[in-house]
């Protein structure tokens, strides 16, 4: 069953991409890939660690896929800014939910195997910014909740959480200060 914010073989191979990983360390996070077997990876369509493990490689080698990923993310930003924020077509709003998939897969990804302290810091502006949006509205905000939900992350600040799930929300995120800092942390770190 696919899930849109399942982790697929392409948004492992953008993580390798963009944070620059070595073959060495490489090997060991797609061993502990199929070892943790997440929930939010569909291991089905792979008999065994080595067809895993092969799938990431090919793709790895593929130097076109590395274009394409450039010239992907070079594509939504510039739609993005040429459309009007305040227009609600729905289109907008697809891309929107495309980058803040793609985005918080990365984060997910980050935290487990690229952070030292097991989370991210980030302004809520930043956050805003590579999801897409500029403003912070109840629909940005809706959306982001429900993606940190089906990808098992939590959003802190210093002293308090913010937001880790419908029942436990206390509405702090809401009314998060543009400039202030935010963590964000997974459930399920290595």
């Amino acid at each position: 069953m696919m899930n849109n914010l399942e982790l697929t073989i392409p948004d492992i191979v953008k993580f390798f991409y963009k944070q620059d990983i070595g073959i060495i360390r490489r090997v060991k996070i797609v061993s502990d890939l199929w070892h943790m077997q997440l929930k939010s990876i569909d291991y089905t369509q792979f008999s065994s660690l080595r067809k895993f493990s092969n799938d990431i490689d090919c793709l790895l080698m593929d130097r076109s896929f590395k274009e394409i990923l450039d010239e992907e993310e070079k594509e939504i930003r510039k739609i993005q800014e040429e459309l009007d924020l305040n227009y609600t077509d729905s289109n907008h709003y697809i891309l929107n939910r495309n980058l803040t998939d793609s985005f918080l897969k990365q984060c997910k990804l980050r935290i487990m195997f690229d952070s030292s302290h097991g989370y991210i810091y980030m302004k809520m502006r930043t956050l805003l910014k590579n999801c897409g949006y500029k403003r912070r509205s109840t629909k940005f905000l809706d959306e982001l909740k429900e993606k940190l939900v089906k990808l098992e992350l939590y959003v802190t600040d210093r002293n308090e959480i913010l937001y880790i799930n419908d029942k436990q929300d206390t509405g702090k995120l809401d009314n998060k200060k543009i400039d202030s800092y935010v963590r964000i942390y997974s459930y399920n770190t290595k």
